[in-house]
């Protein structure tokens, strides 16, 4: 019997991992894993993977209020299977979405895509637009996944990307208290200026 492949998960067991280490592993792409993120992202009333889908409606709602008009363009890191993406898209805004699993980037693409809104499958700390959009949004909590260095890395992506007064903001809107700590937008409405 050959131990040599369980030998490293032997070894790894009692390990504790460094802060924010990654495996090189494609997670997100893997068959089983990403098969089940899609169920729970489309389960309306679970909020494990997407929020529900009411509170995606209400985020949405505040999120367009704060760019203040229906027309702009929006990056959407970690796109998922593009649940906020229609619901931007369906408030007549142009959507890009990005993610790292294929499986819900080709869900988005099949439901959402149109001459309006592409989907694609990329890590969001590697896109290279500049100056195109007028917010991007990153929900449900993967900035703070993010070790430091990929934090001040998805900056400088957004302040390439977007064409005016890039800065990050917590939600913190009365009404979705849970927001709070668990749920960061990077908002670039404020002090928008006239196109």
């Amino acid at each position: 019997m050959n131990i040599s492949p369980y030998r490293k998960i032997v070894e790894t067991i009692g390990s504790k991992p460094s802060a924010y280490a990654t495996t090189g592993i494609p997670f997100w792409d893997d068959e089983h894993i990403s098969k089940s993120m899609l169920a729970l992202h489309l389960d309306p009333d679970v909020d494990s993977a997407s929020r529900t889908h009411g509170f995606m409606d209400r985020s949405v709602d505040w999120i367009v209020s704060l760019l203040g008009r229906r027309d702009g363009k929006i990056l959407d890191f970690g796109c998922g299977p593009g649940m906020y993406a229609k619901r931007f898209a369906d408030k007549g805004l142009g959507i890009t979405g990005i993610d790292f699993s294929r499986r819900s980037i080709a869900y988005a693409s099949e439901h959402f895509g149109d001459e309006k809104n592409e989907f694609i499958y990329q890590d969001y700390l590697t896109i290279d637009f500049e100056e195109e959009f007028d917010l991007a949004t990153l929900i449900y909590c993967d900035f703070g996944v993010l070790s430091p260095e990929n934090r001040i890395a998805l900056t400088r992506v957004c302040e390439v990307s977007i064409w005016y007064n890039c800065h990050f903001r917590e939600d913190s809107h009365e009404e979705e208290c849970t927001f709070v700590s668990s749920h960061f937008h990077i908002n670039f409405a404020d002090r928008l200026r006239e196109k």
